[in-house]
């Protein structure tokens, strides 16, 4: 955990809630650690499962809700 959180350079506890909820099992074992790491650094583009949610997720991480 201590290396995604170096990775990450988390400056805030959002981004540590979500890097533990990346480190979980079920997660980790998908290769999901890698995946959050690329987005968050803005290497890879943030994807959504479908495009309904694109303006819903963009909201919440603005700090919505």
């Amino acid at each position: 955990m201590t290396g995604l959180c170096r990775q990450c350079n988390v400056r805030d506890i959002d981004t540590l809630i979500a890097i533990v909820s990346v480190i979980r099992p079920g997660a980790a074992n998908e290769g999901k650690k890698l995946a959050f790491t690329r987005r968050y650094q803005g290497l890879e583009p943030i994807t959504y499962p479908h495009p309904s949610l694109t303006r819903l997720a963009r909201y919440i991480r603005a700090g919505g809700l």
